[in-house]
Parts: C-alpha cells; sequence; structure tokens
C-alpha cells in the first residue's frame, strides 16, 4: 500500500498498551486494539493510511499515541497522496 507505514514500541516489561492515531485537531481516526497485556520486547505493526471505517485518509500530518501506563509517547506521520 502506498501510504503505509510502520508503528513500533518496546516494552521493558508485560503490560497493557493503547496505540491510536489522531489528526491535529485531537480527533481520534484509528485506534489499534491491543487486547489484554503485551509481551516484554519490540512490538511492531503497520498503518495503512486508513480510518477506523477504512477510508484513505487526507494528506496531512497525524500523531501516533502510544500509552503504557502513566507514559505517553507521541510521534507525527505524515501522510501524502
Amino acid at each position: 500500500t502506498k501510504n503505509q507505514t510502520t508503528i513500533e514500541y518496546y516494552l521493558e516489561k508485560d503490560d497493557e498498551v493503547q496505540v491510536a492515531v489522531y489528526n491535529y485537531n485531537h480527533i481520534m481516526i484509528k485506534e489499534f486494539k491491543q487486547e489484554g497485556m503485551n509481551l516484554k520486547g519490540l512490538h511492531r505493526f503497520k498503518w495503512d493510511g486508513r480510518d477506523r471505517n477504512g477510508r484513505p485518509v487526507v494528506s496531512g500530518v497525524y500523531l501516533c499515541v502510544i500509552k503504557i501506563k502513566n507514559k505517553k509517547v507521541i510521534n507525527k506521520i505524515a501522510v501524502i497522496n
């Protein structure tokens, strides 16, 4: 897929994780379900540039938010159509 990016994170120990992509208006575009505990180690998955309804998002900058307990990591993702 043209607009595909890999999202990855590393866990120091087994933990619960929430991963979502937001637009710059802080509206959630896509949430990646992480059921239960994630095991210690490197995790990666792909986002195909589509919203939660399967529609391609418009060109722009999006925020990937990874929450692990009280820690939040935010990365920017540029989408160019």
